[in-house]
């Protein structure tokens, strides 16, 4: 299953807007065509007046749905932030990675985490995270996380992210080997994968208009086949 989308760097406020723009801006159309035929009086009129009405909500409520899941994806980035920053540290182990089959912006991969976290002193305990991650960032079992935690209630666990990065909706993990404790998943340089290098440059092109959506398909599986963009 795929999200299509938007970034979360200076080009997502836009690609999200365009997106959930052309959903409303459709869904409201399509319901005032279909009202239209629908008063019409005809009994086609009334037919396809009422197709046209059942896609303009369906649309409406696409959009409105997509609104809320890039609204509550940003207040959740912005409260784990702040947990990272003022939380009790700790290292966390992962104990298993499952990937979920959903895709977002081509780039991003939705898995599910079992980490276990090692609070220094303190008894260790597990946490689980549903989260999306670029195709080139995704940890293996045995890697280490710093994390930070509320010790008034440890279900709350921030992880460290590279904040700063722009991965089209995704969180860039930074994870370390456990036999190189001073890597990081960002500056490792064998994980970085150049065919996903060259789809993240195409999908920029593409939100910020240079590519069309068909130009960027052609390009897409020129790049999956083994050619160059």
């Amino acid at each position: 299953m795929a999200l299509g989308a938007a970034r979360d760097g200076s080009g997502s406020t836009a690609g999200r807007g365009g997106v959930m723009s052309f959903f409303l801006v459709g869904g409201i159309a399509f319901a005032a065509l279909g009202v239209f035929l629908l008063l019409s009086g005809s009994e086609v009129g009334g037919t396809v007046g009422l197709t046209f009405t059942s896609i303009g909500v369906i649309w409406t409520l696409v959009a409105l749905g997509l609104r809320g899941f890039y609204r509550g994806m940003h207040r959740r980035a912005q409260a784990e932030q702040q947990l990272f920053e003022t939380g009790r540290r700790a290292v966390a182990v992962v104990e298993g990675v499952e990937t979920t089959g959903m895709v977002l912006n081509n780039v991003n991969q939705q898995i599910v985490l079992q980490l276990r976290v090692q609070p220094p002193g303190e008894p260790e305990f597990a946490h689980r995270r549903r989260m999306f991650v670029p195709f080139h960032g995704i940890p293996r079992t045995g890697d280490l996380i710093d994390v930070a935690y509320d010790p008034a209630d440890p279900s709350k666990v921030a992880l460290a992210t590279d904040w700063r990065s722009n991965t089209g909706g995704g969180r860039l993990l930074l994870f370390r080997r456990p036999d190189h404790a001073d890597e990081t998943a960002a500056g490792a340089q064998p994980r970085r994968d150049p065919v996903l290098d060259q789809l993240e440059r195409l999908d920029r092109l593409r939100q910020s208009g240079t590519l069309t959506y068909a130009e960027f398909e052609a390009q897409k599986a020129r790049i999956l086949a083994g050619g160059d963009a």
